[in-house]
């Protein structure tokens, strides 16, 4: 009677649940899975009815379920006020295991054909699905499977590897080396023999030859394996005792550096070759015995060659830098390289490298050459010094230096001299001009000047300027100052100077000519057309005398080398300004019939001498190459040029 009130109240209570809550259907699907799925509250106060649900308190965790597919877990919410939702379940993987008997780590895997591992056991996840399995392992025959696989199912798949059998065969040079494979013996060489599918250690001994160790494998795609062997024998030591001790040693044509306890090997023919520069080379053959320890002793013999050494100016031979006698002479010589080298005072050294033969007798004719002639065949005609002055080079002779009485315009200072000028010197081609000057002075200059002849310096102004350029060059200065003022020239030298009033005057009218000329273009009193910066119509504001009909487009200054050079090359040895030059000024007459070396003015003074012609000069008087001059201070109209000799060594005598 209580079980049946119970039962009805319990109904009363479900329908009253229904009467006061809202249902929301669930619509499963796929339909394979709605037909088993399972409905579980997992949170709030509710019931389900097939696949209703009924939430009391309005809001719901449920688990929606199925055998195959994977659960699905969703909140239901009273706010959403819904009385429909879908749900979709996917379907849940195979799980699915391979493994091998033997397990083998080699095992390849695949599903389809796909390589997916090698392992030697293989775990995945797949769907529902047919599938076929292989399994290939090298050394055992490949196995496949076909495996249907369900939702959700779990399979393990074991296969049992078949063995696979092949055959090796191995040859060895020499036969007769045993054979083992994994530390068994198999016999003697050459050997067939049948083997399972694996990796194996291979062995092969001789008393005589080294042991060859070697991996020898049998797989499912090379079943038949052949190796052919060839043994080497067994190694012997060499050790090596060689005189001189720094040769050159080769091993069979190979250069080796190890002279005690060498391995070779035995049974073997080996060629030792030692050598070394300026000796006689030794050849050795050998063949040891295995395990064997020899020493090979090498002794050399220095070997010699003869070297002619011609020269007939009595030459001094230094061989490396040791006296080896006078030229001529025949030297018995080490083959080794030398440096041979003659030499003679006031001569150039001649250096010759030479490794002499013995099979042959070498000859070296060497002549000897003055500083003065070495210099002259390695000197430019024209160079650019570090200052960025042109330099010509002349090899002057002599000439009449001065004017006769006769000569229209002759000063009664223009005493005529013979002189010999013996050293060839360097002239600039141009005058000094205000930029070559200023990197002597460092005092700045308009940009528009640059190429105009310096002015308004200084006979010591313009020899201190040379000595700067002696030392930029590394050359000995000429000029010797002490407080300003040049107490003393050595002019024996190659720095830069002044040139000597004889230099001046021969590179006026004789440089560059088959004889002396009066003016510095040629012995017309016309003047030619561009002959330099004269007093022209131009300057006849400025001056007091000018040259009638000549008109060379410069009222004072031109740029250096604005006109046509004179028949030695250089430009503006007319016109332009004038030029201080080395000498001091003097009127001592000269001696009669007196010839001059070289000379360079006396050693004292209280001016120096001024030569050639500037932009106010307009008479023939002041054209003439023999015209002189002096001052004691700078001019707006007078600069300098630079001389300096080849080698101020050298005399009209030869060599000092």
């Amino acid at each position: 009677m209580l079980a049946s009130l119970g039962g009805v109240l319990v109904t009363v209570a479900i329908l009253a649940f229904l009467l006061f809550t809202n249902g929301v259907k669930l619509e499963i699907t796929p339909k394979e899975a709605a037909d088993k799925a399972s409905i579980t509250i997992i949170s709030g106060l509710g019931i389900t009815l097939g696949h209703d649900l009924y939430s009391l308190t309005g809001d719901s965790r449920i688990r929606v379920s199925s055998p195959g597919y994977i659960p699905e877990v969703l909140q239901v919410k009273s706010a959403d006020q819904v009385n429909f939702i879908e749900i979709y379940l996917k379907e849940a993987p195979a799980h699915l295991t391979l493994s091998t008997i033997p397990a083998s780590p080699e095992s390849r895997w695949l599903i389809n054909g796909g390589l997916v591992a090698v392992s030697s056991s293989y775990k995945s996840d797949l769907a529902r699905n047919s599938y076929r399995i292989t399994v290939d392992n090298p050394y055992y025959l490949p196995e496949e499977r076909d495996v249907r696989l369900q939702a959700g199912e779990t399979r393990t798949e074991i296969f049992n590897l078949r063995p696979l059998s092949g055959m090796v065969k191995i040859n060895t040079t020499p036969p007769g080396a045993t054979i083992d494979i994994d530390r068994n013996s198999i016999g003697l060489s050459p050997q067939t023999y049948k083997i399972s599918g694996g990796k194996y250690d291979l062995a092969i001994s001789h008393p005589k030859y080294q042991t060859i160790h070697d991996i020898l494998e049998i797989t499912n795609r090379k079943k038949q394996v052949t190796r052919n062997y060839k043994l080497i024998p067994k190694q012997a030591l060499i050790s090596f005792e060689l005189t001189p001790p720094d040769g050159i040693l080769m091993l069979d044509g190979l250069a080796i550096s190890q002279r005690a306890d060498l391995p070779v090997s035995a049974l073997s023919k080996h060629i030792i070759l030692y050598s070394k520069p300026g000796y006689i080379a030794r050849r050795r053959t050998f063949s040891p015995e295995p395990d064997s320890k020899i020493t090979v002793k090498l002794h050399l013999k220095k070997q010699f060659g003869i070297v002619q050494i011609n020269n007939n100016q009595n030459a001094v031979i230094l061989v490396n830098g040791k006296f080896a006698g006078l030229a001529p002479q025949e030297l018995k010589l080490q083959t080794l390289p030398r440096v041979i080298t003659l030499t003679k005072a006031g001569y150039r050294a001649k250096v010759k490298k030479i490794t002499p033969d013995s099979s042959l007798i070498k000859r070296l004719d060497i002549t000897l050459q003055t500083e003065l002639q070495a210099r002259l065949a390695e000197s430019p005609k024209l160079k650019k010094n570090k200052a960025g002055i042109t330099l010509a080079l002349f090899i002057p002779d002599s000439f009449t230096m001065g004017a006769p009485r006769s000569e229209p315009g002759q000063r009664a200072n223009e005493f005529q001299k013979s002189v010999v000028l013996t050293k060839a010197f360097y002239a600039s081609v141009t005058e000094i001009t205000v930029a070559q000057f200023a990197r002597f002075s460092g005092k700045s200059f308009p940009k528009a000047d640059a190429r105009l002849p310096v002015t308004n310096v200084t006979w010591e102004q313009a020899a201190q300027f040379c000595n700067w350029l002696s030392r930029m060059e590394g050359l000995q200065p000429v000029y010797h100052f002490r407080g300003g003022k040049m107490i003393s020239a050595t002019l024996n030298g190659d720095g830069y100077r002044l040139p000597t009033e004889a230099e001046w005057e021969w590179l006026a009218r004789k440089a560059g000519r088959q004889r002396e000329s009066r003016f510095p273009w040629g012995d017309s009193s016309i003047i030619p057309k561009s002959s330099g910066n004269l007093a022209d119509e131009t300057a006849k504001s400025l001056v007091k005398r000018y040259i009638p009909n000549y008109n060379d487009g410069y009222e004072k200054l031109a740029p250096v080398g604005s006109f046509s050079k004179n028949p030695s090359g250089l430009h503006d040895l007319a016109g332009n300004v004038s030029e201080w030059v080395h000498d001091y000024y003097d009127l001592s007459p000269p001696r009669l019939n007196q010839i001059f070396q070289n000379p360079s003015g006396p050693e004292r003074g209280r001016s120096h001498v001024i030569k050639g012609s500037n932009w106010r000069s307009g008479t023939l008087t002041e054209l003439r190459a023999a015209f002189r001059d002096t001052a004691t201070a700078g001019r707006d109209d007078l600069g300098f040029r630079v001389v300096r000799y080849l080698y101020g060594k050298e005399t009209e005598n030869g060599p000092q």
